[in-house]
């Protein structure tokens, strides 16, 4: 019971195996496929396997949030208007759906008016002295992967190995 390590789980495996019925192993302190592939019926294992642990590790999402009072992205969106002139809020609103427009329709970016009720412009809602509350949650999924190959000749008594 509780038998810690992949080596020494592996050194007693043959020995319980060799009793009839198996002596029961609970709850091996390892991760190692040993024991999973192909099942063992008298191993008992209560701990995730290694490859399991790595694929919770790499597809967790953290949530990243804090106050931004160094830049904006709203910058760029304010560029483009600016650089096409644009005068009319509803062309703000739809004209460009991957850029301006999604800042314009979050109200990250505002229009400013005359005192006619004409546009002149647009203004960032994100002040450098009051900062900018943002979060983002980065969704992630991945494992470690490593695949290694190798290959021997022996031509005219010369060795070559090439990786």
């Amino acid at each position: 019971m509780n038998l810690t390590g992949t080596a020494n789980v592996g050194a007693i495996l043959p020995l319980l195996a060799k009793e009839n019925p198996p002596v029961p192993l609970i709850s091996p302190f390892t991760g190692r496929v040993l024991l999973r592939e192909p099942p063992i019926n008298h191993v008992f294992d209560v701990r995730a396997s290694y490859g399991d642990e790595v694929e919770k590790l790499c597809s967790t999402s953290p949530l990243c949030k804090g106050k931004n009072n160094k830049t904006s992205y709203s910058e760029k969106y304010l560029e483009e208007l600016f650089h096409d002139n644009v005068r009319n809020p509803n062309d703000a609103a739809r004209n460009y759906p991957y850029g301006a427009s999604l800042a314009f329709n979050t109200y990250l970016i505002n229009p400013i008016f005359d005192g006619g009720g004409n546009v002149t412009g647009y203004e960032t809602a994100a002040n450098p002295s009051t900062g900018l509350n943002q979060e983002n949650t980065v969704k992630t999924k991945g494992g470690i992967t490593d695949i290694s190959l190798g290959m021997g000749v022996n031509v005219k008594e010369q060795m070559v190995l090439r990786r």
